[in-house]
C-alpha cells in the first residue's frame, strides 16, 4: 500500500483537483482557476 508523503504534495494540485470536482468539468475549472484545459488535464496526470 502506498502511503501519502505530505511534504511533497502540491497544493496547487489539490485546488485543481478541487475545481474540476466542483464544476465536473475540466473547461470550466481551467476558466476559474485562469489556466489553460490542457494545463488542468495535465496536472491530474
Amino acid at each position: 500500500m502506498n502511503t501519502l508523503n505530505f511534504r511533497t504534495l502540491d497544493l496547487n494540485l489539490l485546488r485543481v483537483f478541487d475545481e474540476v470536482m466542483a464544476e465536473r468539468s475540466l473547461t470550466r475549472a481551467a476558466r476559474n482557476l485562469s489556466l489553460t484545459q490542457p494545463a488542468v488535464s495535465n496536472a491530474l496526470r
